[in-house]
């Protein structure tokens, strides 16, 4: 069985299968408009693990630049 953490809910009907495949298409286009990239962390430059877009007018980064 499994167990999830606290606070975690799984809800497996909670999106009928059309609508995860247009989500998917919707988070597609994004990525197309703004790419996916590699942060990195300010001090050391070493990339993090992760993949992310930004996209609209607010966007995290890092402030590698300061």
């Amino acid at each position: 069985m499994l167990v999830l953490p606290k606070g975690v809910r799984h809800m497996p009907a909670h999106l009928s299968r059309a609508v995860q495949e247009t989500l998917v298409e919707e988070v597609r286009s994004i990525v197309q408009q703004a790419p996916l990239f590699v942060p990195a962390m300010p001090r050391t430059g070493k990339e993090m693990s992760v993949r992310m877009t930004n996209c609209g007018p607010l966007a995290w980064v890092t402030d590698k630049e300061r």
